[in-house]
């Protein structure tokens, strides 16, 4: 067989366990096509389940399944990995045009849940040097790696069986996920002036405490002493977390 026409044959059987419409190719029994294509949807839906657990819980058991099926018929994925099939799920709930109807923050919830597990699955960053437990104002905080600031239009870390909004909220809400030395992965509600100083950790790494909440106060037009008391309160929380590894002399 040439090349030419084993790459059809390997496309016709691809097309064809994607599309369940479709007969078995030629020289196929159709009862082993369809074992395949029982085994390539139980795989990909344990995939799918131990990254959104959440958004399967809160559709109904035909509407995951319609939706993971249409998943497999109609995304091109990017990457032949596996381990990368979460991501290309995302992409596909943020581009999709028809499908199954699914709750309008299907989404951006399925984007936190992806968010959680690539942190829990991300390698160990390379150590940042030597760190100390020092002051986080006159100090340089050092911002982990490991840490991803998301704004987002649907309360994403609330939704549940309890919580199903209808509607996108008035104003974004502004989460923090990091991973500590535990390896657990943490998240953290933070308002406006919270995402610009952890924005201002990752841009301005090399600026102390103290210079990062000054430039803020100026940009916003807040009194010194209410971003030094906001955002000292901030620093302090975000070390606790494992947010913040430590402090580098200034």
């Amino acid at each position: 067989m040439s090349e030419t026409a084993l790459a059809a044959r390997q496309h016709a059987f691809a097309r064809a366990l994607r599309d369940p419409s479709l007969p078995a190719p030629a020289g196929l029994d159709p009862a082993r096509l369809a074992l395949y294509r029982r085994l390539l949807r139980d795989n990909v839906d344990r995939a799918l389940a131990r990254v959104f657990p959440v958004l399967r819980r809160t559709l109904a058991a035909a509407t995951w399944d319609a939706c993971r099926d249409d998943f497999l018929l109609r995304h091109h994925c990017r990457t032949p990995l596996f381990r990368a099939l979460g991501g290309e799920f995302v992409r596909y709930l943020e581009h999709r045009d028809g499908g199954p109807p699914l709750p309008a923050y299907a989404a951006a919830l399925a984007h936190y849940e992806w968010l959680e597990a690539w942190l829990a699955a991300a390698p160990d960053p390379a150590e940042p040097g030597p760190l100390r437990d020092g002051d986080l104002l006159d100090g340089v905080p050092v911002l982990s790696p490991l840490v991803v600031l998301q704004a987002y239009d649907w309360p994403v870390h609330r939704i549940g069986a309890a919580l199903q909004p209808a509607a996108p909220l008035a104003v974004p809400v502004f989460l923090l996920l990091n991973r500590d030395a535990a390896g657990t992965v943490r998240f953290l509600e933070v308002d406006a002036l919270g995402a610009a100083l952890v924005d201002s950790l990752r841009r301005a790494p090399q600026r102390s405490g103290r210079a990062q909440l000054s430039a803020l106060a100026a940009h916003h037009g807040l009194a010194p002493d209410v971003a030094f008391a906001a955002g000292g309160a901030l620093l302090a929380r975000l070390r606790e977390r494992g947010a913040i590894l430590g402090v580098r002399a200034a």
